[in-house]
């Protein structure tokens, strides 16, 4: 059985990262060989390691802490490549650079596994060079004229749409993130645009083709890093500008992301002190309840 290795990066939320590695090895251990847990240099006050080590109990489970806290500042392309205190500091690099499997399987600390997405994302064709929830199109003007969204981008980047009519659009919808970051938009090749990516709180990512195009030939920025808006927005448009094949999968069906956010957006957390303690809570509760030995 092909198996593959885990990577996420942790910011707080013990708790929740308990519940996230305990059920995704409830339904998904015998594809998984490592799982490489990243802590952000900087943490808040309740993080607590040993918790999740012991509570996991898991004898793959890997630590690494990198050296410098980069948050989401724009990521230096020239750094990434002459300092390695720089470079394994990018979200999930170090994962990525140190597993030894052709795949890895990249989360977020907050995700609810409810079956076996490995399993079913191995089912997959191996030569993609990722497979998850494509796109964050809620805050995409193309979206809001139903024109695209995550199931029509492969269909959409066939004909591409032309810049001016995209232009248009964007300015039509002035307060999105699209508008802000319009100077990023190709204008020979618009498609895929800045909200377009894999969205990596739960994704497979062909590490095969990753060494090749952002390790060796250098001519794909990293996956973690920000340079547009968001992580792996422009990674990904470099790699579909490249040839290479991309899948939306409904991970819907497998998992719930911010499974205790009562906006389902665990990102809003890290910055509401009260919303993260009551989030962490339900966490606890539910994990005594549920998988608790």
């Amino acid at each position: 059985m092909k198996k593959i290795d885990v990577c996420l990066n942790v910011f707080g939320k013990p708790y929740q990262t308990i519940i996230t590695l305990k059920s995704l090895l409830k339904h998904s251990s015998q594809h998984i060989d490592k799982i490489y847990l990243i802590e952000e240099e900087k943490q808040p006050n309740d993080y607590n390691f040993e918790l999740i080590k012991n509570e996991v109990n898991y004898d793959g489970l890997i630590r690494f802490k990198p050296k410098q806290f980069l948050w989401v500042l724009l990521t230096d392309f020239n750094l990434y490549h002459k300092d390695n205190d720089y470079k394994m500091s990018l979200r999930y690099e170090y994962g990525l650079n140190n597993t030894d499997k052709s795949h890895m399987l990249l989360i977020h600390n907050d995700v609810l596994f409810q079956k076996d997405i490995v399993g079913e994302l191995l089912n997959e064709d191996e030569n993609l060079f990722g497979i998850g929830r494509v796109g964050q199109c809620w805050n995409c003007p193309l979206f809001s004229e139903n024109l695209c969204s995550g199931e029509r981008l492969e269909e959409n980047l066939v004909n591409n749409f032309n810049y001016d009519d995209i232009s248009k659009l964007v300015d039509k919808y002035n307060t999105s993130r699209t508008y802000i970051k319009k100077d990023h938009i190709d204008t020979k090749k618009p498609l895929p645009l800045p909200e377009c990516r894999i969205n990596e709180w739960c994704m497979l990512i062909n590490v095969d083709i990753y060494r090749k195009e952002v390790l060796e030939n250098k001519r794909v920025v990293p996956f973690g890093g920000y340079f547009i808006m968001d992580i792996g927005d422009l990674w990904f448009k470099q790699m579909v500008d490249l040839g290479y094949k991309f899948k939306n999968f409904d991970i819907d069906k497998y998992i719930t992301h911010a499974y205790f956010s009562d906006t389902g957006n665990g990102h809003q957390s890290l910055f509401n002190a009260k919303k993260y303690e009551l989030e962490e809570v339900e966490a606890k509760k539910h994990y005594e309840k549920n998988f608790k030995e």
